[in-house]
């Protein structure tokens, strides 16, 4: 758990971590909330500080959702599990926040779309890069922020990365190649 004191050290269940508490409760800063920071900071503090919910959930991204849940699977050599998928979708369709968009949601007609999607995606990866190994899928970033002009070593910036792959060089002599991917459905 996290220390609740603000600017001390916390611990993650128990080990000692070098990052500071911030305003927010986290040690930690995702690329959303610094967006929000950039647009708006009283948006900012609105939201990551004083937790009101600003944000009008719509569809569009549940898809999203259930691709890369999808994509990850086949990426690991799985097949996606459609109960699974079905079960977080709706879950996300809970969170819309439009009861017509809602009702009008498709929950199944989408697994199916996301999982066709998946496949699509792996013909694209065989296609540009047929010797492709996989490294990583979901590779979480938590790393102190240290590049000028915003040195704050004491706080970090978590992320996901949704997959990284291993390309060989188009020459025996060529170095291997590390791509980094980051889907997006929207």
């Amino acid at each position: 758990m996290y220390s609740t004191v603000l600017g001390e050290s916390v611990s993650f269940d128990g080990v000692s971590s070098p990052f500071k508490m911030l305003a927010t409760g986290k040690p930690h800063v995702s690329y959303s909330e610094e967006s929000d920071w950039m647009t708006c900071s009283w948006r900012h503090k609105k939201k990551h500080i004083e937790k009101i919910d600003l944000d009008r959930r719509g569809v569009a991204t549940i898809v999203g959702t259930a691709f890369h849940s999808c994509v990850e699977a086949r990426a690991n050599g799985l097949e996606p599990d459609r109960t699974e998928i079905l079960k977080v979708v709706k879950e996300e369709l809970e969170r819309v926040t439009d009861p017509k968009e809602k009702e009008k949601f498709d929950a199944e007609a989408n697994v199916e779309r996301a999982i066709v999607m998946a496949v699509e995606a792996m013909e694209f990866l065989n296609a540009k890069f047929p010797e492709w190994k996989l490294v990583k899928t979901e590779e979480e970033l938590y790393e102190p922020i240290t590049l000028e002009p915003a040195n704050h070593p004491d706080t970090a910036f978590k992320g996901f990365i949704d997959l990284i792959i291993e390309v060989p060089g188009k020459k025996p002599a060529d170095p291997t190649v590390f791509w980094v991917i980051d889907w997006k459905t929207a």
